[in-house]
């Protein structure tokens, strides 16, 4: 509908859209979708078709929005603060079969910006990927809380993983540092040994499979990296001496 009142330069009455009328800007209220993904086509990517030649893999967007609440994220404005809509797996399946037949390739990347925070439905849909013999080559997901059932789902993509032979999965983790001009600027930083515990608390979990690579930072440079951030020019002399 968009691109049909774009083309036709009819705007002026669409909900979301702000547009400019006789040179006055006229913002619309913003409205936020509350119905389900399921009732939508599926997005017509034969409009697109050389774009998965070149990238090699089909684009699957499974979800809009996102249940964070990061003030940042453009998400709270475009999708509603703390929203979240995704499609059942038995719809982005569909949809996977679909364009393995049409394109005759088996390569899929997901571009959700939280594909993994349904932990069940995600797997259910790697699951039956790697039934099919489906490659999945990204997934996009948020392991700020690094709790259990994130863990183990990693531990469950590596299993999955295991019939195509040595499939390497990593994982990295990044301190919070709450720097100035951020919406986080007033918020505590962990201490050395808080940030240092958790990173044990994971390579614990995830220690003794040689295909799960996990990256992190050092805490000791991370509490630096705090403390520069927040000082003033004083610091200079610190840092010279």
């Amino acid at each position: 509908e968009l691109a049909d009142r774009l083309a036709a330069e009819d705007v002026v009455d669409m909900p979301s859209v702000s547009s400019n009328v006789n040179g006055e800007i006229v913002i619309k209220q913003l409205i936020s979708f509350q119905g389900n993904l399921d009732a939508f086509p599926f997005p017509d990517l034969t409009l697109w078709e050389d774009g998965v030649k070149q990238c090699g893999s089909i684009p699957i967007i499974s979800s809009r929005g996102c249940p964070r609440n990061c003030s940042f994220c453009y998400n709270n404005q475009f999708s509603g603060r703390k929203m979240w809509f995704y499609r059942s797996s038995e719809n982005v399946l569909s949809e996977m079969f679909h364009w393995r037949d049409y394109f005759n390739h088996d390569t899929f990347h997901f571009i959700d910006d939280n594909f993994l925070i349904n932990q069940k439905r995600a797997c259910r849909i790697l699951e039956a990927s790697r039934k099919e013999g489906f490659q999945i080559t990204q997934l996009i997901g948020n392991l700020v809380d690094y709790k259990d059932g994130i863990l183990d789902l990693i531990q469950e993509v590596r299993r999955m993983s295991a019939p195509y032979g040595f499939v390497k999965i990593h994982v990295t983790l990044s301190t919070f540092i709450p720097k100035p001009e951020t919406p986080f600027q007033w918020d505590l930083q962990c201490n050395r040994a808080t940030i240092q515990a958790k990173i044990d608390y994971v390579l614990r979990v995830l220690r003794g499979d040689r295909h799960i690579k996990v990256s992190y930072r050092n805490p000791r440079y991370s509490e630096l990296e705090g403390i520069y951030s927040r000082g003033d020019r004083r610091l200079a002399r610190l840092t010279y001496a």
